[in-house]
Protein backbone atom coordinates (compact mmCIF):
# COMPACT_ATOMS: atom_id res chain seq x y z
CA UNK A 1 0.00 0.00 0.00
CA UNK A 2 1.10 2.90 -1.15
CA UNK A 3 1.25 5.61 1.77
CA UNK A 4 -0.09 9.39 1.16
CA UNK A 5 2.74 10.84 3.56
CA UNK A 6 5.01 12.93 1.35
CA UNK A 7 7.74 12.00 4.41
CA UNK A 8 7.76 8.28 3.20
CA UNK A 9 7.17 8.84 -0.39
CA UNK A 10 10.28 8.30 -3.13
CA UNK A 11 10.93 10.22 -5.39
CA UNK A 12 8.97 8.91 -7.96
CA UNK A 13 5.15 8.99 -5.97
CA UNK A 14 5.98 12.25 -4.19
CA UNK A 15 7.07 14.04 -8.11
CA UNK A 16 3.78 12.39 -9.22
CA UNK A 17 1.43 13.23 -6.52
CA UNK A 18 3.32 16.73 -6.88
CA UNK A 19 1.64 16.87 -10.10
CA UNK A 20 -1.18 15.89 -9.87
CA UNK A 21 -2.18 18.03 -7.10
CA UNK A 22 -0.76 21.60 -9.01
CA UNK A 23 -2.73 20.60 -11.82
CA UNK A 24 -6.12 20.68 -9.25
CA UNK A 25 -4.48 24.03 -7.80
CA UNK A 26 -3.84 25.09 -11.57
CA UNK A 27 -7.55 24.13 -12.41
CA UNK A 28 -8.91 26.22 -9.26
CA UNK A 29 -6.79 29.03 -9.61
CA UNK A 30 -8.18 29.63 -13.22
CA UNK A 31 -11.68 30.01 -11.87
CA UNK A 32 -10.45 32.59 -9.17
CA UNK A 33 -11.52 36.51 -9.54
CA UNK A 34 -8.48 38.40 -10.03
CA UNK A 35 -8.19 39.64 -6.97
CA UNK A 36 -8.52 36.08 -5.17
CA UNK A 37 -5.39 34.34 -7.22
CA UNK A 38 -2.26 34.24 -7.08
CA UNK A 39 -0.62 36.66 -9.05
CA UNK A 40 0.18 36.01 -12.52
CA UNK A 41 3.78 35.70 -12.90
CA UNK A 42 3.64 33.10 -10.51
CA UNK A 43 1.26 30.65 -12.04
CA UNK A 44 3.58 31.76 -15.20
CA UNK A 45 6.53 29.85 -14.17
CA UNK A 46 4.82 27.49 -12.43
CA UNK A 47 3.06 26.58 -15.57
CA UNK A 48 5.66 27.18 -18.01
CA UNK A 49 8.90 26.29 -16.05
CA UNK A 50 8.05 24.15 -13.57
CA UNK A 51 5.20 21.90 -14.68
CA UNK A 52 7.02 20.53 -18.27
CA UNK A 53 10.08 19.54 -16.20
CA UNK A 54 7.63 17.87 -13.51
CA UNK A 55 6.31 15.79 -16.65
CA UNK A 56 8.81 15.89 -18.70
CA UNK A 57 10.55 13.46 -15.10
CA UNK A 58 6.98 11.81 -14.84
CA UNK A 59 7.02 10.87 -18.08
CA UNK A 60 10.18 9.60 -18.54
CA UNK A 61 11.07 6.46 -19.64
CA UNK A 62 15.07 4.81 -20.31
CA UNK A 63 15.54 4.74 -24.50
CA UNK A 64 16.97 1.38 -25.55
CA UNK A 65 20.81 2.44 -25.48
CA UNK A 66 20.11 3.46 -21.56
CA UNK A 67 18.61 0.23 -21.37
CA UNK A 68 21.52 -2.16 -23.21
CA UNK A 69 24.06 0.05 -21.22
CA UNK A 70 26.05 -1.76 -18.68
CA UNK A 71 23.95 -5.01 -19.54
CA UNK A 72 26.04 -7.92 -20.65
CA UNK A 73 23.32 -9.52 -22.90
CA UNK A 74 23.15 -6.39 -25.18
CA UNK A 75 19.40 -6.85 -25.50
CA UNK A 76 17.14 -3.95 -23.30
CA UNK A 77 15.32 -5.63 -20.28
CA UNK A 78 16.74 -9.13 -20.87
CA UNK A 79 16.27 -11.04 -17.73
CA UNK A 80 19.25 -12.33 -15.44
CA UNK A 81 21.81 -10.20 -17.55
CA UNK A 82 23.90 -7.52 -15.59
Amino acid sequence: MMSNNITEMGIDALVYSFQQRMQLLLKQEAGKHQMDAEPTWVLDIIENEIMPAVEKIVDWEPTDDEMIAGNTCGTPWHDGCK
